[in-house]
């Protein structure tokens, strides 16, 4: 729970959707924070439609007042609410947020300790209407708009203001004058009190956690009417405030347009009739036309037209014609956002800089380092001012190049250097090198180990018959990249070697880390150790088993258990090692690794699955990781970094250079469909993660069903059951995170023959796993084809059989072979999972040779091949 439990006003203004309200309330009377410390105040603004009578019969856990207006618009009913609330925190929600339980408590958190900011929270529109291209692109605008808001040090302007879910303190709200009623009637009522918060030197904060869906009703007639009225408002709010005219659409006035939107601007001023006829009766009629075709390029140009035209023809409104509107620009703005800039030095430290910036609170700022210059951050018309929290984040994104040189620099030239120019130094003297991967010669071996940079470093023994060392760099646990040292020469690699390597392969990564540690991470506060249930499948690995399980309980998280799945094993071996650790062990006898994936979904005990396989060895920070993504309520799944435990042989080298293994990178990535723009990126749904390091919500499990147990090892399809569940999830709408810091190791196959064959499974898998897409219609048919043709076909395989940098021809015929052999796979597949599903396994080998399924010893050998994970990247 948080320290101070602060007392919250909640005021919705609504009007006639009494239905959409209860929905909101009943959001709220869920919530995780005191309901003895909530008041609700509902503004009924001119409702006809009995809202104040069903709301006296409302029973709520928390103090419910309902005041009454006869239809004076939103700004005057929020103004009537905080004018009639008790406490010194006030929440504004709009009547259709149906708020997540852990709504108000987010907005709480970010008050506490920094009072007197205004705290915007995480509204992802719902559409109630049916998905097409405009609600789709709707929303997606909305989430891009988010997505800049999460974004550490990102630097707010009045536009990121949404009264629809936005906290404040009340003193604050009165002394800023609360809405300005004079926009009551059209738009920008939020836009304009942010506008004044800014000047007023406000800060603003966004609440991820702060999560309150938005069940928008917008369709294109709508939207229309809405830009009319943002237009009227804008001139409005330009002569309200003269030195933001220059950030509003109006002041595009001059930008040369296509022949079409010229005329559209120009009836929209002189000739409203003739432009509505055309804007409403021929270009919104051809919109639908263009989406049935799916011409969405063509789509997306008309509707930019026509929305343009609404705007401009409200703007012309407002202001009556393009000469008074170009003489309302060209008044003499104010200057309120002109204040003088600071010089820091970031010599005396970055935590000095910062607290000057925290009590100075600046228009903008000069940086240096002594007397060598770094960089800038302007005067921004519009936005906050700056805060600690814009320094860190600046230094890394914009000017990393710039203070690496000063650094080196200054060390150098003892502090003496005037400029950087003045010396040799440059941008390429910190290459970024790109580790020897693919030229690499597979016949040596490779020591793999890993080091944390926040201890000593101590010299590296024991590499007698290694070419190389490979080392997972870690900051803070946290995983930053590989660094490769070659030509071991000598029996011991020094730290001051390791060191050297360090800096010229991963500074550029290095120095952000280092610069935003701890910034950006506002929530994982929020997160709780929530118990998971972690399932491991395995057959006839005993051996295997025995280091996962040992890895497992040394894991550092404290509440877990583990299911040991045993999918059908021919000896005793898994059972007798299962019964010398804590874990609960059952066994499936129906073959296939998704069989045994959804029996150990089915006996968990925990809201969170989590899934690793029997030849892995998850980091003992891997359940933190995992659960500390899963803080963010919209996070449906999360997989993790699977890195090579061992490059011994020439199999595993080729496999994770030559190939690509199985990491996905280290940086954290969001997954969802506002972030996939192309068919695809969806498709190629092996990026997201891999199934040795997967999690999942149950509720997500029971929404999209289970594992597809016609794919995957112990089947005729190979493979791909996980990535198949993944683009799954991505698919229907629902969000996946990457979250490198959730490591497991991973002991790649070690025999050329094993390689082979897992080459031949990933080919008929990934195959199985588009024709899978194609019986379920996560994607249409078409686009599904074309991506097999073009890009997995195209691009994979026949592009690296000619030229395959490094990587055998032959184990990529072996993968193209089993592409081609993958719709036959996938129909024996398919028959096998039926006949399984209905008799078992002891009735099901007896009718192979009827229904064309492998016979017995191609059915043991692809039971007996082991868990594999599909790595088409």
């Amino acid at each position: 729970m948080i320290g101070e439990a602060l007392f919250v006003t909640i005021v919705i203004p609504t009007h006639n959707r009494i239905a959409m309200l209860r929905q909101t309330l009943d959001g709220l009377a869920a919530q995780t924070y005191p309901p003895d410390h909530i008041e609700v105040v509902v503004v009924a603004d001119g409702c006809i439609d009995r809202t104040v009578e069903t709301l006296s019969r409302y029973n709520a856990p928390f103090a419910l007042r309902v005041l009454e207006l006869q239809g004076e618009g939103a700004a005057r009913a929020r103004n009537a609410g905080a004018a009639a609330a008790l406490h010194a925190l006030l929440l504004f929600l709009d009547d259709d947020i149906e708020a997540t339980p852990y709504l108000v408590e987010a907005h709480v958190r970010a008050h506490q300790g920094a009072r007197g900011q205004v705290v915007i929270g995480y509204s992802p529109p719902v559409s109630v209407r049916p998905s097409g291209l405009f609600e789709i692109t709707l929303r997606n605008s909305w989430e891009e708009m988010f997505q800049e808001m999460r974004k550490p040090g990102h630097r707010f302007t009045y536009r990121d203001l949404l009264s629809g879910n936005v906290s404040i303190d009340a003193e604050l709200f009165a002394r800023v004058g609360g809405f300005d009623t004079t926009f009551n009637a059209t738009a920008r009522d939020d836009f304009e009190l942010g506008a004044r918060l800014i000047t007023m030197g406000a800060s603003f904060a966004f609440a991820a956690h702060a999560v309150g869906y938005h069940h928008d009703n917008s369709d294109l007639d709508r939207a229309c009417q809405r830009k009319l009225r943002e237009g009227a408002a804008d001139v409005l709010f330009g002569r309200r405030h003269p030195e933001l005219r220059s950030t509003l659409p109006l002041a595009n006035i001059g930008v040369r347009l296509s022949r079409l939107g010229s005329v559209l601007r120009t009836l929209a001023f002189y000739e409203p009739a003739a432009g509505d006829a055309l804007a409403v009766l021929r270009l919104q009629t051809l919109l639908s036309v263009l989406e049935r075709l799916r011409l969405r390029r063509y789509w997306r140009s008309i509707l930019s037209l026509v929305l343009d035209y609404w705007y401009w023809r409200g703007v012309a409104e407002g202001v009556g014609t393009k000469r008074a509107l170009t003489k309302l620009l060209q008044g003499e703005p104010a200057q309120a956002y002109k204040g003088p800039e600071i010089d820091i030095d970031l010599r005396e430290g970055i935590e000095a800089a910062e607290r000057r910036l925290d009590e100075e609170r600046p228009h903008g700022v000069r940086i240096r380092f002594g007397i060598l210059p770094i960089g800038r951050i302007p005067a921004q018309v519009g936005a906050e001012r700056l805060r600690a929290a814009h320094l860190r984040p600046f230094l890394a994104k914009d000017v990393a190049w710039q203070l690496l040189a000063a650094l080196a620099m200054d060390k150098a030239t003892g502090g003496t250097a005037t400029s950087i120019h003045e010396t040799s130094l440059h941008e390429g003297s910190f290459p970024r090198q790109q580790p020897p991967g693919r030229s690499r010669s597979a016949s040596t071996a490779i020591k793999v180990l890993e080091i944390e940079l926040s201890k000593a470093i101590e010299p590296v023994q024991g590499i007698s018959g290694y070419a190389a060392l490979r080392i997972l760099v870690r900051l803070q646990g946290r995983p930053i990249g590989w660094v490769w040292v070659d030509g071991l020469r000598n029996p011991v690699v020094s730290p001051e070697r390791i060191y050297a390597a360090i800096a010229d392969q991963l500074a550029w990564d290095l120095l952000p880390l280092t610069l935003l540690e701890g910034i950006g991470e506002s929530g994982n506060e929020c997160a709780v150790a929530s118990p998971v249930s972690v399932v491991v499948c395995t057959r006839d690995r005993a051996d295997q088993l025995h280091g996962c399980l040992q890895a497992l309980l040394a894991l550092d998280y404290p509440s877990f258990e583990v299911i040991v799945v045993d999918n059908a094993s021919r000896t005793g071996d898994t059972a007798a090692i299962a019964a010398g650790f804590p874990v609960r062990y059952v066994r499936e006898d129906r073959p296939g690794l998704d069989w045994a994936r959804n029996r150990g979904i089915a006996e968990a005990r925990h809201a969170i699955v989590a899934f690793t396989d029997d030849d892995a060895r998850p980091d003992p920070g891997w359940l933190t990781a995992l659960t500390r993504a899963f803080a963010d309520a919209e996070v449906m799944a999360v997989t993790g970094l699977v890195a090579p435990a061992e490059l011994d042989t020439e199999a595993q080298i080729r496999f994770e250079l030559g190939y690509g293994g199985m990491g996905h990178g280290f940086q954290v990535r969001t997954i969802n469909r506002a972030t996939l723009t192309k068919p695809a990126s969806l498709l190629w749904a092996s990026s997201f993660g891999v199934g040795a390091n997967m999690a999942f919500r149950r509720s997500v499990l029971d929404a999209v069903g289970p594992f597809d147990v016609a794919l995957d090892v112990g089947t005729p399809s190979g493979g791909c059951g996980d990535v198949e569940m993944l683009h799954r999830i991505v698919a229907r709408g629902y969000t996946i995170v990457y979250e490198p810091g959730a490591l497991v190791w991973h002991m790649h196959r070690r025999d050329a023959a094993a390689l082979r064959r897992l080459m031949y499974d990933n080919g008929r898998g990934f195959g199985s796993y588009l024709l899978t897409c194609a019986r379920n219609r996560t994607l249409s048919r078409p686009a599904i084809l074309g991506f097999a043709v073009r890009h997995w076909l195209g691009w994979w395989l026949i592009r690296r059989l000619l030229r395959p940098h490094g990587f055998p021809r032959h184990l990529v015929m072996f993968e193209l072979a089993g592409a081609l052999r993958s719709p036959k796979a996938y129909r024996a597949a398919q028959v096998l999972a039926r006949h399984i599903a209905r008799d078992g396994e002891s009735n099901v080998r007896s009718r192979a040779v009827d229904h064309e399924l492998p016979g017995p010893a191609e059915m043991d050998s692809a039971l007996a091949s082991g868990h594999h994970i599909n790595e088409t990247p």
